[in-house]
């Protein structure tokens, strides 16, 4: 019987509009999806006015409003920095991780050691374990994802917000940093990561010279303990960063760094086997004493004493060179049981020879794990190579072995800076993430200073083959998505490498001559 109560428990507006109500409380999805106010289900109290004794009832009209879509806050809004703060910094980071790391599909391509945390998971996992308790951690980490998230988005208010916290969190280092004690070594060292990471992906033309300020401090920090510390994690992923870092930034100031003396090659890893990226770094760290000793060396007074100096850097180069041959044959005996043999054979072939020049797309099929640690292998090979080119050119050997050596296809620098140029395309592709973009900064600076002085050096080097592939696709990686993120670096990179190799050779001419023409002169005396 219609108005009988207890029959109809729907909310009030169902029942004014008539429709069937699920019930769900406090508000029904039925006025929810007609974007509905709720009248709730508390019964309406029924007054009736009896009026010259006729009973009049009006019910009360329910007011029907149609809800406005929400609006996502902007985190660069005054107004919402402490609205839901913690909501949207924690959106902001999985944004930020998101475009940092490579997706779902393709982060298998980077392996897994069974010893260690991935080597692209170590600072994503530290950080997001520790953000909420570090103020330093949770600054740095919202200034590097704010700003790149609003570059993503070309959100100018976003990127300026981002600066504005890059500032302060600079500010925190460098005042913790004078204090010299009283800080947490972990929470510094993945602060000024992160910091140099922010201006790896910055598009301004100081960041290299930026970025070079935050690694100075990051290996301060790390010297600030005893090598032995760094064995154990987390402080050993850490220490992993840092060193991989001051590597690079040892190789493109070229002056060595304390990170290649014996202790700190042999201390953080007591009880832990070196995988080939370890190794490969070590070699890198000990090319950063050849440059050194190289530029010092080919501004010398020609003497006697500088003779004998020139024989034992020599020697120097060349047991580096033995050591690149020993960790190119233990790369094979690791990775030869995942390679087919036709493809292992490629490989094989590579020994004390020139690359095939399709290795990289062949390795690159096998991820990105064995195309990475062959790049830096290239890497260390077309700088040291390149080298002992020109040295030999400055105090030539009367040794036939050596020069046979010199002019073998071993030392062609052309078909190993071909292969890093082969390679590169690999790491810059938009599902990889900006993790993989920022691993091949080092080999790209590599391919721009060997193009500029093959340039200087050959006359005909528009004609080569070689060279014009490496100009295209230098020409081409600020095109992709990945370079896209680290091409200012890069370039900025490149600039300083010039300012420090050319500038304080302008009063010699004749060794700044020797050094860009060596190769081409050399070559032809050899052949002679």
């Amino acid at each position: 019987m219609v108005g009988v109560p207890g029959r109809s428990k729907g909310c009030s507006t169902c029942r004014r509009r008539k429709k069937k109500c699920d019930l769900k409380q406090p508000t029904c999805d039925v006025c929810a999806k007609g974007k509905l106010l709720c009248g709730g289900y508390q019964r309406e109290m029924i007054v009736v006015q009896v009026e010259g004794g006729k009973g009049v009832y009006k019910p009360q009209a329910i007011e029907i409003k149609r809800q406005a879509p929400l609006r996502m806050p902007s985190i660069a809004d005054m107004r919402t920095r402490d609205l839901n703060r913690a909501a949207l910094e924690t959106k902001c980071f999985t944004t930020f991780w998101d475009l940092y790391i490579p997706k779902d599909k393709d982060i298998g391509k980077w392996g897994l050691d069974a010893n260690r945390t991935n080597a692209l998971a170590r600072l994503p996992a530290y950080t997001s374990r520790n953000v909420s308790s570090s103020d330093k951690l949770r600054c740095a980490l919202l200034a590097l994802s704010i700003s790149k998230i609003g570059r993503a988005n070309q959100d100018r208010a976003m990127i300026e917000r981002g600066m504005e916290l890059y500032g302060k969190s600079l500010s925190q280092v460098t005042s913790q940093l004078r204090r010299q004690a009283g800080f947490d070594s972990m929470e510094m060292l993945v602060t000024c990561r992160l910091l140099a990471l922010y201006e790896q992906l910055n598009d301004t033309t100081t960041s290299a010279q930026n970025w070079h300020g935050h690694v100075n401090g990051l290996l301060h920090i790390v010297k600030l303990l005893p090598p032995e510390v760094y064995s154990v994690r987390p402080k050993h992923d850490m220490f992993l960063e840092a060193r991989y870092d001051g590597a690079v930034a040892a190789l493109v100031n070229r002056k060595s760094t304390f990170l290649s003396s014996p202790e700190w090659m042999i201390k953080p890893f007591k009880g832990l086997r070196k995988n080939v990226v370890d190794t490969i770094t070590d070699i890198l760290l000990q090319l950063s004493e050849v440059l050194e000793e190289f530029d010092t060396m080919s501004l010398a007074v020609l003497t006697p004493e500088t003779n004998e100096r020139a024989k034992k850097f020599k020697t120097k180069c060349w047991k580096l060179d033995e050591r690149l041959q020993t960790w190119y044959c233990d790369f094979i005996t690791r990775t030869s049981s995942a390679l087919r043999p036709q493809d292992l054979q490629r490989v094989v072939d590579g020994i004390r020879a020139p690359p095939p020049e399709e290795l990289p797309d062949m390795l690159a099929e096998y991820g990105l794990v064995p195309l990475f640690d062959m790049v830096q292998y290239w890497t260390a090979c077309s700088i040291l190579y390149s080298s002992i080119l020109v040295f030999y050119r400055m105090f030539p050997s009367t040794n036939r072995e050596t020069v046979k050596l010199l002019s073998s296809p071993r030392m062609d620098i052309k078909t190993t800076t071909l292969c890093i140029a082969r390679s590169i395309k690999h790491f810059l592709r938009p599902d990889l993430g900006l993790a993989a973009a920022v691993s091949v900064t080092l080999p790209i600076s590599c391919l721009s200073q060997t193009l500029y002085y093959q340039n200087l050096a050959y006359s005909n080097q528009h004609e080569c083959p070689k060279f014009i592939e490496i100009q295209n696709t230098l020409e081409e990686i600020g095109t992709t998505a990945g370079g896209f993120w680290i091409s200012s670096f890069v370039d900025d990179m490149f600039k300083l490498v010039l300012n420090l190799v050319a500038k304080p050779r302008a009063g010699n001419t004749d060794n700044l001559d020797a050094r860009c023409q060596a190769v081409d002169k050399y070559d032809t005396e050899a052949s002679k």
